[in-house]
């Protein structure tokens, strides 16, 4: 309290020092006298021009445009100037200072239609060309030229316009308050700067919303240096190409649900508006339009609920700084585009486009982005930078592209549930980034809305889980693996998987293992690294196809098991069939892993429990029907085989009934067909209860999964 009555006694001590020096340059006899201007255009220095017929002092009250033969005239003030003790300038008159200082510690008021004040730099050691208090009314002008200094003592408000080029100080005891427009020019454009006294902030809409903050002129500037200002900002901002609003605050603007930012356009593609300073919200309407029309916004920014994004044909605009979504509409006509090059943390918002084509236009989050909340996608947005969810992430789109391109790189450590026709903006539906899904609570659950029934991991996934429960890593719709995928922990997947021949797994130590709980295809040429484990779970099918390999990886079937798209041989490492497990195995003939399956344990021990089905099939000759004493050979295990499995199995083939006997031996397993018999009818529930039983259930999953 003590400095800012000593900034406000510095700063009084400071005019009237000034108004002292002014009466010196100006001598007149000491009065409190009132001065009307009675001409048309003239000389403030000529006293003919004045009634009474004096030229007006530091002291006096002067008034020009109160007396009938003044009117729309210019009155030129010329070096080295004056002062007053209260200025009227009214009924369209012009006082143009033409390079004399004008200066006071009282009230100008300016009004009506064209009235107007133009400050110019004046000669001498001045710095300030104009000083006083300012009472700016609609329709009127305040006109600065070629970068002239002003001080604003007291109140001032500027209901109408402020214009032209230069530099404002606010020395004042009260806010500065716009009411009506700022209206810089090119090449230098307005600074207005809030002084030491009071450290009142400043407004720019006054107390009832209005203010125009109009930047029409191409490459003009505003900015405003201040501690901050005094309440929202509830008016209008109108910017041409090449046009710069710095706000330099020294805490956060907001642009509310009133205000509308209107942004103009260029057939230049180079002249970019400018929004800088420090960090603003958005809660109102930002409207891009024209040919090329392009902002840039490189503040710190928070776009708020209430806020409407409208983006014009061929337009463009550029968040640069960091970046907040917590809410709003954005709509992006054909060809516009709207990025977030800075980082960004996305909440909430609904993205419009012109349609699911990134040719036609789009959203780009093209800088670090953070996702923890919900985004609706009415077309295409695309995530090109490098993404982190740091919380449950809900996206609902047409097409949400998760790569940008092929170099995005996820880290999901929370629920991320992507709800797209597409998850890429090419017809592939390919993901080629990287994906790093991991964390307590980190799951990535992509459900496809659209034509497409899986999607295509061609990127690098790494799914890592550090604690002793087994954490769901992927869920959702099909993920068909081309590329690599690197397990660490125990890690469950609960979607359709499909490991394409071309695909590498990678378990990072023994202890590693992979959880299958739905369908799983292995195909031949997947290439499985490492010493770790593959586990069928007991709500899994899994089919090893031809020739596939597991390489050094274990096998544990917890569910339904099956080999090759038709008879086949495939080979683990070690394998264990639960008590709960099922292996189907298919016969049409003699040939081993060519007309009846066999599974090859290339190193470990198996492990052998739960039920064995065999399904006679044609393997290209017709209907299979071995003959009684029939051996075949289904494993073959280079470590020891230990266990059985529950049953013996029974076949059903064109109505006859085929009964077999598994045969244990230390490193293989043969069944031997003992009976083929034809069932005796019997009533109908008994037949379902039989055909359970038997596995019937099973062989549809399994025919299901292999049809897939």
């Amino acid at each position: 309290m003590a400095q800012d009555k000593s900034h406000h006694q510095t700063c009084r001590f400071v005019a009237a020092a000034t108004i002292v020096l002014s009466a010196l340059l100006f001598p007149a006899t000491v009065r409190s006298a009132s001065m009307s201007w009675n001409t048309g255009d003239g000389m403030w220095s000529m006293p003919g021009n004045w009634a009474p017929n004096i030229v007006p002092g530091p002291d006096d009250e002067v008034y020009i445009g109160n007396l009938p033969g003044a009117k729309n005239s210019t009155v030129y003030l010329g070096a080295p100037g004056t002062g007053y003790k209260y200025l009227e300038i009214s009924d369209g008159m012009t006082l143009d200072l033409a390079g004399g200082e004008l200066v006071s510690f009282d009230q100008a008021h300016i009004t009506g239609e064209n009235s107007q004040l133009i400050v110019r730099p004046a000669a001498g050691p001045n710095f300030h060309d104009f000083q006083g208090e300012l009472l700016l009314q609609p329709h009127a002008r305040f006109h600065m030229v070629d970068n002239v200094d002003v001080r604003l003592f007291g109140t001032t408000i500027a209901n109408g316009t402020i214009s032209g080029r230069g530099h404002i100080l606010v020395e004042s005891y009260e806010p500065f308050g716009l009411g009506g427009e700022i209206h810089p020019d090119a090449n230098g454009g307005i600074t207005i700067t809030q002084g030491s006294m009071e450290r009142y902030p400043v407004n720019l809409d006054s107390f009832l919303g209005g203010g125009h903050l109009n930047l029409e002129t191409p490459s003009s500037s505003l900015t405003i240096n201040a501690s901050a200002l005094v309440d929202s900002f509830s008016g209008w901002i109108t910017m041409a190409p090449g046009a710069s609003l710095a706000m330099n605050l020294e805490e956060p603007w907001r642009a509310d649900n009133n205000s509308q930012i209107n942004i103009g356009s260029s057939n230049v593609p180079a002249a970019v508006s400018r929004i800088l300073g420090s960090d603003v919200e958005f809660d109102g309407t930002v409207n891009v339009r024209g040919d090329q029309g392009h902002l840039q916004v490189t503040a710190n920014a928070s776009v708020m609920e209430n806020a409407v994004v409208m983006i014009g044909e061929g337009d463009r605009l550029e968040f640069d700084g960091e970046t907040t979504l917590l809410g709003g509409r954005y709509v992006v006509a054909e060809d516009g585009l709207i990025t977030f090059d800075g980082h960004t943390v996305v909440n909430a918002g609904h993205i419009e486009t012109f349609s699911n084509f990134s040719s036609d236009g789009t959203v780009q989050f093209n800088g670090p982005t953070t996702w923890k909340g919900h985004l609706e996608v009415e077309g295409i947005a695309r995530q090109v930078g490098n993404a982190t969810v740091g919380g449950i992430t809900n996206v609902q789109a047409n097409v949400f592209d998760m790569d940008g391109g092929g170099n995005a790189e996820w880290d999901i450590n929370h629920i991320a549930t992507i709800n797209a026709e597409s998850i890429d903006s090419t017809i592939s539906n390919t993901f080629d980034g990287v994906l790093n899904v991991n964390g307590l609570f980190g799951r990535l659950n992509v459900q496809l809305t659209g034509v497409f029934d899986k999607w295509t991991m061609n990127g690098e996934l790494n799914l890592s889980n550090p604690l002793p429960n087994v954490a769901v890593r992927i869920d959702g719709a099909t993920m068909r693996s081309s590329g690599v995928i690197n397990a660490d922990g125990k890690v469950r997947i609960a979607a359709d998987v499909e490991f394409a021949g071309n695909s590498e797994t990678n378990f990072d130590d023994a202890s590693t293992e992979l959880w299958m709980e739905s369908h799983t295809l292995v195909e031949d040429g997947a290439a499985f690294v490492g010493d770790g484990m593959l586990r069928n779970r007991s709500t899994g099918d899994m089919v090893l196809a031809d020739g596939a390999s597991l390489d050094a990886v274990g096998l544990v079937n917890e569910g339904l098991l099956a080999i090759g798209n038709s008879p086949g041989i495939a080979s683990v490492d070690r394998f264990e069939n639960t008590a709960d497990a099922t292996w189907l195995v298919e016969i049409g003939g003699h040939l081993e892993g060519v007309e009846h399956d066999v599974l090859q344990v290339t190193a470990g021990e198996t492990l052998l429990n739960g039920t064995l089905e065999i399904n006679l099939v044609d393997a290209g000759d017709g209907l299979f029907h071995p003959e009684v004493g029939d051996e075949f050979t289904i494993l073959t295990s280079v470590g020891d085989v230990v266990g059985h499995f529950q049953n013996n199995p029974v076949s059903l083939a064109d109505g006859q009934q085929f009964s077999w006997e598994v045969l244990y031996h230390p490193h293989d397993v043969t069944v031997r067909l003992l009976d083929i018999a034809v069932p005796e009818p019997a009533p109908l529930g008994i037949v379902a209860v039989f055909l359970f039983a038997a596995g019937a259930t099973r062989t549809v999953r399994f025919r299901e999964l292999k049809q897939a």
